[in-house]
């Protein structure tokens, strides 16, 4: 039972908040982003493409040279592309006249997790755990 309910609670209360801030965050159209996050926005299945230059985010979703989250064959979205910028035949120019988004941010810096967000992980590892748990039981009921 314990199982089900943090399951219930994550899944139709902490989830949708999460997805609901994040959806505002989106709306919003800043954010700071950590590079794992900034990872998600590689523009593949629908997702924005998006790409740090200079500790800035920038939206090269609509880029005519971006298609399908690459440009050029060797730069992919979601990343960081400050260094590889340096050897480009062009400047910086372009992806900055790109919209800007936010922030690339280290994940030290980041805020304190809401507490709705620490729940979703409590029950998250504690479901984990009890799975774990009841396996070794059982493993220990059949080995004897």
């Amino acid at each position: 039972t314990v199982m089900v309910t943090t399951a219930a609670v994550t899944t139709f209360v902490i989830g949708p908040r999460l997805r609901k801030k994040r959806q505002l965050a989106l709306k919003e159209g800043r954010q700071d982003l950590t590079p794992e996050e900034l990872s998600q926005f590689d523009g593949k299945e629908g997702r924005p493409a998006y790409v740090a230059y200079e500790g800035n985010i920038y939206d090269v979703t609509k880029g005519k040279l971006w298609k399908g989250g690459t440009h050029a064959g060797k730069h992919l979205s979601g990343f960081d592309l400050t260094a590889a910028l340096k050897q480009a035949p062009h400047g910086g120019d372009n992806i900055t006249a790109m919209p800007l988004v936010g922030r690339l941010v280290s994940p030290a810096q980041m805020e304190k997790k809401p507490p709705h967000v620490r729940v979703f992980y409590l029950f998250a590892y504690m479901n984990l755990a009890l799975v774990f748990l009841i396996v070794f039981v059982i493993s220990l009921w059949r080995w004897w």
